[in-house]
C-alpha cells in the first residue's frame, strides 16, 4: 500500500538491492566519513535489515570497495533513491587518494549518463562519541571541504552517529556538548580561550575550513534506528539543494589539479613517513635478543613487517601515480564570518585586559 511520508513515497516493503549500475536519477546519495563511523550500518538501519551483513563490526572499517544500493519501497517524486557506500577515510590500508580515485572511477563507469554529475547529495557521518578532535581528523575535515568545492554545502548533511552508545547523564551532556561544537565550531572556526597565568589561544580548529553550516549544510543526529535514518534521508532530499559540482570528483581534472590535490598529496607523504617509521621499529624489535629467543614473537613481527612493507610500497606507488606536488595557489583571504570576527575581538580584549591588570597595575 502506498503512502506519502513528507515527500517520500513508501511504495511497499523497504529493502536494499545491491546494484552494479545506477540510471540517471536526481536522488543519488554518497555516504562518506572516517572508517568505522557507521556508514554501512546507516543503510542497514534505513531498510531495517541487518542480514545485509555490510556493516559487521563498526570498530574496524568494513567497506573496502564502492558499493551501491537501490532502496526498494521508497521513491521521491516518482524517482528511485540510491545510496553509494565507499571506504572510510583514515583507514590504515586505504589512502584518501585511493578512495577519491575509486569513487571517481566507479561513478564514471557505473552511473549514467553524466558521470560524477549524477551524485546529488552527500552524507558525511561523524562519531558523536569522539570527545577530542585530533589534528589528523581536522585535516580530514578540511580535505572533505576541499572535495566538496564551492557552492555545494546545501547538498550536504553532517550526521552524528553512535548516539545509542551514550547511556549515562554525564555521557549525554558530553555528547550534546560535542554536537554543539560540531555545529558551532569544528565545522566553522573554533577559537577557544583558556585562563591560566596568561590568556592563551588553546586551539584554532579548522580556520581553513569554510563554514559549512553557514553555507547551508545540515547537521543531524542518527540514533541507530530506522525512524532516525528515514528522517535524515527525508530532510536531505526534501530540504537540501541537489548539487552536481563536487570539485574533488571532477573527472575532467587529475586529482593533483583538484581543490583537494594538496591535501591528498600531503596525506600520502604522511602515510609513507608513518609506515617507514613503523617498519624501522619492527626491524629494531626483530634484532632484540629477547625477541630472537621467542620464536612465536618473531613469527608475529615478521608477518607484521611483511604487511607494512606491502602497504608502504602501495603508498609509494600511489605517490608516483599522483605526480609532482601541486603548486600552491595564492588565493585571496576569505572575509571572516561574523562569529569569527566576534571571537577575535573578544580575544584581543581579554589579552589587553590581562596585560593592563598584571603589567601596568
Amino acid at each position: 500500500m502506498e503512502s506519502d511520508w513528507d515527500g517520500i513515497r513508501i511504495t511497499g516493503s523497504i529493502s536494499a538491492q545491491k546494484v552494479d549500475r545506477i540510471p540517471f536519477t536526481p536522488y543519488t546519495v554518497l555516504l562518506m566519513g572516517q572508517t568505522g563511523v557507521g556508514k554501512s550500518n546507516f543503510i542497514e538501519k534505513l531498510v531495517g535489515d541487518p542480514s545485509l551483513g555490510i556493516s559487521k563490526d563498526q570498530l574496524e572499517g568494513v567497506t573496502q570497495e564502492v558499493s551501491a544500493f537501490k532502496i526498494l519501497g521508497l521513491q521521491r517524486t516518482w524517482s528511485d533513491i540510491y545510496l553509494i557506500d565507499v571506504p572510510g577515510f583514515a583507514d590504515r590500508k586505504i589512502s584518501e587518494m585511493r578512495i577519491v580515485d575509486m569513487v571517481r572511477n566507479w561513478v564514471d563507469e557505473h552511473v549514467s549518463p553524466i558521470g560524477m554529475g549524477s551524485i546529488s547529495y552527500i552524507i558525511y557521518i561523524d562519531r558523536i562519541t569522539d570527545t577530542r578532535v585530533p589534528g589528523s581528523k581536522r585535516k580530514l575535515m578540511a580535505m572533505f571541504k576541499e572535495i566538496l568545492g564551492p557552492r555545494t554545502a546545501r547538498s550536504v548533511t553532517i550526521v552524528t552517529s553512535m548516539w545509542d552508545e551514550v547511556w549515562t547523564d554525564a555521557q549525554l551532556r558530553r555528547a550534546e556538548d560535542r554536537f554543539n561544537q560540531l555545529q558551532g565550531e569544528h565545522w566553522k572556526v573554533n577559537l577557544t580561550l583558556i585562563v591560566s597565568q596568561i590568556y592563551t589561544i588553546n586551539e584554532i580548529h579548522n580556520a581553513f575550513i569554510q563554514d559549512l553550516i553557514e553555507q547551508g549544510a545540515r547537521i543531524a543526529k542518527f540514533d541507530n534506528t530506522q525512524e532516525s535514518a528515514f528522517s535524515i534521508l527525508r530532510d536531505l532530499v526534501h530540504h537540501s539543494t541537489n548539487s552536481k559540482e563536487y570539485a574533488g570528483f571532477d573527472r575532467a581534472k587529475k586529482i593533483r589539479a583538484t581543490a583537494a590535490g594538496m591535501s591528498i598529496y600531503q596525506n600520502l607523504l604522511e602515510r609513507i613517513e608513518a609506515q617507514s617509521q613503523r617498519l624501522r621499529t619492527i626491524e629494531e624489535d626483530l634484532k632484540d635478543e629477547l625477541t630472537i629467543a621467542n620464536e612465536e614473537l618473531v613469527m608475529v613481527l615478521s608477518k607484521e613487517k611483511a604487511d607494512v612493507e606491502a602497504d608502504l610500497e602501495l603508498f609509494k606507488q600511489e605517490l608516483k601515480d599522483f605526480g609532482d606536488a601541486p603548486e600552491p595557489k595564492a588565493e585571496p583571504q576569505p572575509r571572516k564570518s561574523l562569529h569569527v570576527r566576534e571571537a577575535l575581538g573578544q580575544t584581543k580584549g581579554k589579552i589587553k585586559q590581562f596585560w593592563n591588570t598584571h603589567w601596568h597595575s
